[in-house]
């Protein structure tokens, strides 16, 4: 499928961004809403491990 690649792209792009706003998210002194934003952080790990260690197929 051409549009894998664009499609893998932009989803690794998400992904990246959305590690970034985590990042950002932690450093507020507000425990409950950073635990909030912290659980998260697996289901990133995980769309990350598959989408750069196995092919896509749509």
């Amino acid at each position: 499928m051409s549009d894998q690649p664009s499609l893998y792209t932009k989803i690794l792009r998400q992904i990246k961004r959305l590690e970034q706003k985590i990042v950002e998210l932690s450093s507020y002194q507000d425990e409950q809403f950073v635990s909030s934003t912290v659980e998260y952080v697996p289901i990133i790990k995980i769309l990350e491990y598959i989408f750069c260690t196995k092919k896509i197929n749509f």
